[in-house]
Parts: structure tokens; C-alpha cells; sequence
């Protein structure tokens, strides 16, 4: 049966003489896609989940970490913010009539934790403890920007370093 609205027509019939009565399908099938599932390095997505006109959808939170905000909830291609960390299931639910399906997709949040090497320091020795932030998400790596220095596990945040020269030494702590 096709989509909208479908007429039958019942006849019966003797002869010359007949009798009609029209029947009247309304046909509200719709189906749901939430778009193709996504992997990102920030806190937020583009969803695109089929446009349901004539009927309507409404995007919903299944599962996360975070507490997500959707920049329209009834679009179909809107924007969606404040994801959490990993995975994060979505559903996009559409209805036309009394008919209604939904689809989820989910989208992983890798944003890593934002670096903080710590405060610049003046030392009097040729080694130190290095203060960066413990990462909760992702790993962290210590480098040599310029001058010198030797890491003692150049990935914790608060190891220790030798070998720094005199006078300006630089450091990243990338996450």
C-alpha cells in the first residue's frame, strides 16, 4: 500500500443494478535514520538523521557520561553540545499519525583532558619535579620545546627531569 492516502472501492452487482461503498486507508509508515555513527576529538557533533516531513522527529538522550544538549531538538540536522567522554548513544525518534519509528547512533567523545604544564619555574639545580595536570582522558607526553632535559618517564605529569641547562628551558605537556 502506498504512502498517504489509498481509496477502495467495494461493488457489488446484479445485472444492471449495483451497490458501492468506498474504503479509505491512511497509509502512516515512516521510517527513522539517525545518521552514521561518529567518532570526535571534541565535546560536541553535527547529527543528520533523515528529514521526516510531513511527519516530525525529536532527538533524545539513550546513554552518556555527560549531559548533552541538542541545538534544535525536533531537527533532523541540528547540532548537539556538552557530549560526554566516549560513548554517547542517541536517538532520533520521528512520528507521522499514529505511526512512529526511531533509530540511534552513537557518537564517541575522545576530547582529551585540556594540558596544563603548570607554573613557569626558576630553579638553582639542574633538575626539578615537572607539575602538569594528571589527565583523565588521553595520555599525557612531556618534550623538549628548547634547551635541555632528560625525563625520567616522560609520560607521567609529575616526573622528575635532569640534564636541564642554565638559562631558558622549554617544555610541553601535550595530552
Amino acid at each position: 500500500m502506498a504512502s498517504g492516502i489509498n481509496k477502495f472501492e467495494w461493488k457489488i452487482s446484479k445485472g444492471i443494478c449495483y451497490s458501492t461503498d468506498t474504503l479509505t486507508f491512511t497509509n502512516n509508515f515512516i521510517t527513522a535514520d539517525a545518521g552514521t555513527d561518529q567518532t570526535t576529538c571534541e565535546d560536541f557533533a553535527n547529527l543528520t538523521a533523515n528529514d521526516p516531513s510531513p511527519g516530525t522527529g525529536t532527538w533524545s538522550v539513550v546513554a552518556s557520561s555527560g549531559n548533552p544538549v541538542f541545538g534544535n531538538i525536533t531537527g533532523f540536522n541540528t547540532s548537539v553540545t556538552n557530549l560526554g567522554i566516549n560513548t554517547n548513544s542517541l536517538q532520533w525518534t520521528v512520528q507521522k499519525g499514529n505511526c512512529s519509528d526511531y533509530a540511534n547512533v552513537i557518537i564517541t567523545s575522545n576530547k582529551p583532558t585540556i594540558a596544563n604544564a603548570g607554573a613557569d619555574k626558576i630553579i638553582c639545580e639542574s633538575y626539578t619535579a615537572m607539575a602538569g595536570n594528571n589527565p583523565t582522558n588521553g595520555t599525557g607526553t612531556w618534550t623538549v620545546i628548547s634547551g635541555n632535559g632528560v625525563f625520567t618517564d616522560a609520560n607521567a605529569y609529575n616526573t622528575n627531569i635532569t640534564s636541564v641547562n642554565v638559562g631558558l628551558n622549554t617544555y610541553e605537556w601535550k595530552i
